[in-house]
């Protein structure tokens, strides 16, 4: 942790060497400690330690949810037995609709009280029915420290300014704004902290981009696609932000088209992060590399081909996680929705599991006409005149390509656009191409290049 002492926080006045922080401050550096050991741990190591925490998360689920009782039972899990690899596989995988529809079945009747007080949260994605739950304070502990370790790992000056513009809730104010002396709740009570400002996602792209070069940020932490258009409104209004260092995006798909653009207009690397509102973090970006790490130490993640069998590095599987310290509601073998390409041994050193990349909603997939599935890609569209796209599958093998344009497409540049957008969808899309004033973004600020439809029964397409 390569942090001079004078940065850290003191809550205890009159001592500022070496400082005592407050209770959440002194958690979170404690745990950075065991973090340094684990990342560097043999990968057997790793995982025995996560299976000996899930044992005692099995253990309170199999005493204290009816739900899990049931389940474990028929996956001939008694109280007290060692998990391992071969009785881990039997349990069956936990979809988004049995949460939905367990509700509150799934949530303990009884807690040990050193998880501290229980939080609701509600995961509703882009689209479609929420997930509703409950998270401790013990399980926000381990976020904290996951998201002071993502800071380290960046070697992030934590006395910097930091602007935020993501969806603002409750938090921003009437003008879809909202300030704080620090940059979030472990920073700010382990380290001496720069101050930070929020921009609500659903204010205009200019605005929010003005605000960004008046506050003067070192940090900007926002979603893939808005870092995207952010962008590319600089360029156009020759905007520019010379205190900018870094980036942090989150809560979206980042392509290497957004990559390629940020290190091309700004000269910036990004530092990505993966997470789900029902697990907390799932992976962040390795330091060194455009690859991610699993965090291993507070989630358990597999990635799990059609036959639940798991994938060896370059394959690709959907994402089934098990957080393994939130007891008030636990996820076992939780199916995220999501898919990602597993990955072998980073060459920065860490022996923490690797994923190559994230792809990304099994909805914002397009079906070929021999059933398969892919994501598509390669698409460039974000440049003058083209400022957004949104790729929408309308009907089987049709889609409809809907553009936010500086000025109406020439006959030329809407045949070019259309050719770029039926290659990357391999040709077996007729692509119709419609120019909109604004694509809109859902209720929490996200938002998608490519929506699919629904899957459709069997022999349907």
């Amino acid at each position: 942790m390569t942090v001079a002492p004078q940065d850290f926080r003191s809550n205890v006045p009159g001592l500022t060497w070496p400082a005592l922080p407050d209770l959440v401050g002194a958690g979170a550096l404690a745990l950075q400690y065991q973090l340094r050991e684990s990342e560097q741990a043999p990968p057997a190591q790793i995982r025995g330690r996560q299976f000996r925490q899930i044992a005692a998360l099995l253990d309170h689920s199999f005493a204290r949810i009816p739900f899990y009782r049931a389940r474990l039972e028929r996956a001939g899990y008694a109280p007290g037995m060692s998990v391992d690899e071969a009785f881990w596989r039997r349990l069956p995988i936990l979809t988004r609709q049995e949460v939905q529809d367990a509700g509150a079945a799934l949530r303990a009747r009884e807690m040990p009280g050193w998880h501290g007080e229980q939080y609701a949260f509600s995961s509703g994605g882009s689209t479609g029915r929420p997930v509703n739950g409950v998270q401790t304070e013990l399980h926000r502990l381990y976020f904290d420290a996951v998201t002071l370790r993502n800071h380290l790992w960046h070697r992030r000056d934590l006395t910097a300014r930091l602007a935020v513009i993501r969806f603002g809730g409750e938090v921003a104010l009437a003008n879809g704004r909202a300030s704080a002396p620090g940059w979030n709740r472990p920073a700010a009570s382990a380290f001496r902290n720069g101050p930070s400002e929020l921009c609500d996602v659903h204010r205009p792209i200019a605005e929010q981009l003005a605000w960004l070069a008046e506050y003067g940020a070192d940090y900007l932490l926002t979603y893939p696609s808005l870092l995207r258009e952010l962008v590319l409104e600089a360029a156009r209004r020759g905007v520019s932000l010379p205190r900018l260092r870094g980036v942090v995006t989150f809560g979206e798909v980042l392509d290497a088209a957004t990559r390629a653009l940020v290190r091309e207009r700004w000269g910036l690397a990004i530092g990505d992060t993966y997470s789900a509102t029902e697990t907390g973090y799932l992976a962040l970006q390795c330091p060194g590399f455009e690859r991610y790490h699993v965090q291993a130490e507070t989630c358990l993640v597999e990635i799990l081909d059609d036959a639940g069998a798991p994938c060896a590095p370059g394959e690709t599987g959907r994402v089934v996680a098990t957080p393994l310290h939130n007891f008030a509601m636990p996820l076992l073998r939780y199916d995220v929705g999501d898919y990602a390409e597993a990955g072998g041994a980073c060459p920065c050193g860490r022996t923490l599991p690797v994923l190559n990349r994230i792809l990304g909603r099994a909805r914002n997939t397009f079906r070929r006409r021999d059933g398969s599935r892919f994501w598509p890609a390669g698409i460039s569209l974000s440049e003058d005149p083209v400022r957004q796209f949104q790729i929408v599958e309308t009907a089987p093998w049709q889609a409809e390509a809907r553009l936010v344009t500086t000025r109406p497409l020439a006959a030329a540049e809407r045949a070019k656009a259309a050719a770029e957008i039926a290659g990357a969808l391999l040709g077996e899309y007729a692509v119709r191409i419609v120019e909109v004033a604004a694509i809109a973004r859902s209720p929490s600020g996200k938002y998608e290049d490519f929506v699919a439809l629904p899957p459709s029964p069997a022999g349907a397409r």
